[in-house]
């Protein structure tokens, strides 16, 4: 069944996560290697996890489910944008192997820091709870976040939380002050 493992967002729009652990627990000691490595993964993914192309040879816009109206088969699927993207639980998949940094000490998890890759521009659109659990995880265990931006930085103040509740029409604000953001080839 094409439907296992969908789930449906605030908005009320069907999708499923992927996620892909690229580099994890290396010592980098050749940027170039590393930054190879990240390229081919991002060229490989769409395939891996079936996303549509268009004619063209891009990556059509459109949500999993399909429309109609526009042409679009049904169980299309296409990665979402950024700011609806699944950052909250990239971050705590990842909190998860950080936060026993004490127990059986090996010295591969010391000064622990997550560095996040994003297109996005720090607007976020993120569930309250979760952002909630997020925060308290990060203060709790003294983990620091640096997210670095591949587009060009807004003319507000970034990063920002949209906030949306379950069952309620307005949307709450918030900066995370415990996220440093800095944009690629941004001029200091």
């Amino acid at each position: 069944d094409s439907n296992v493992g969908l789930i449906r967002d605030l908005e009320g729009r069907l999708y499923r996560d992927y996620y892909k652990m690229v580099i994890e627990n290396e010592a980098v000691t050749d940027i170039r290697s590393m930054v190879l490595k990240l390229k081919r993964e991002f060229l490989t993914f769409p395939r891996q996890v079936g996303w549509d192309r268009d004619a063209g040879g891009g990556v059509n816009s459109g949500s999993d489910g399909g429309d109609q109206s526009r042409g679009h088969h049904r169980g299309f699927k296409s990665p979402t944008g950024a700011a609806q993207g699944n950052f909250l639980e990239a971050i705590n998949v990842t909190l998860n192997v950080l936060e026993k940094h004490y127990m059986d000490r090996d010295l591969s998890r010391t000064g622990n820091s997550i560095v996040m890759i994003s297109p996005s521009s720090g607007v976020f659109r993120v569930e309250d709870k979760l952002a909630q659990i997020t925060q308290q995880r990060m203060m709790d265990n003294g983990i620091g976040m640096d997210m670095i931006s591949l587009s060009a930085p807004p003319l507000h103040t970034v990063p920002i939380f949209i906030h949306r509740r379950p069952f309620e029409v307005a949307e709450s604000y918030e900066v995370p002050h415990w996220m440093n953001l800095s944009y690629l080839g941004a001029n200091s």
